[in-house]
């Protein structure tokens, strides 16, 4: 899931065998590479990050929570070594994930909420990835780091296309604007409802 695009990725989830109560929300899932957390700075808080090896699938399958994820499901208890499953159809064998690390909250779902519950696989962990989004760290101008960008997929497949690129100070602005924009349009509604029940009364 790309970072600040306002989407998340949710799916029936069991802990340690035991299934969430109906109507319990399920945490975000993010499937991500072995950097993702160190180009984000985010902090390793508990265990470890994801190494090379386990982006492969014959890997055993691991996980990494946040600390909201922590809280909510473990409370004060460590998360390492817990296992997380999804929930397959009848007749299949779902994944069966050990959390190997916890990570600090990460506003990467959006900017203006608290970090709410997250889990994170390795990308080659999760079957089916209809698009992929790639976050680097570096000291370039935009174009320039779009230029080396699309000559190094070039060298690996000249058919993958890149639909957008951008800097995560422009998605914040971008963000912002947005929050703005809402909550202007909230104020003046509640306004004008203000005013026609008023309006009501005489």
């Amino acid at each position: 899931v790309p970072l600040l695009n306002n989407s998340q990725w949710a799916s029936a989830l069991a802990i340690n065998g035991q299934t969430l109560a109906p109507g319990r929300e399920n945490p975000f899932r993010n499937a991500v590479s072995a950097n993702f957390f160190a180009t984000l700075g985010a902090t390793l808080l508990e265990g470890r990050s994801f190494a090379p090896a386990d982006n492969n699938p014959s890997a055993p399958p691991v996980a990494i929570v946040n600390e909201a994820f922590r809280r909510k499901f473990f409370g004060g208890s460590s998360a390492l070594g817990q296992r997380l499953s999804l929930l397959a159809p009848p007749g299949e064998k779902a994944p069966d994930f050990q959390i190997v690390g916890v990570v600090r909250d990460l506003r990467d779902y959006r900017i203006d909420r608290p970090g709410e519950p997250y889990w994170y696989v390795p990308y080659v962990q999760r079957a089916h990835l209809p698009s992929m989004s790639l976050t680097l760290r570096t000291q370039l101008p935009l174009a320039d780091a779009v230029a080396a960008v699309r000559a190094e997929l070039k060298e690996l497949d000249p058919h993958i296309p890149i639909s957008q690129e951008n800097t995560l100070t422009a998605l914040i602005e971008e963000r912002l604007a947005q929050e703005r924009s809402i909550s202007f349009l909230s104020s003046f509604f509640a306004v004008v409802a203000l005013l026609l029940s008023l309006v009501g009364l005489y």
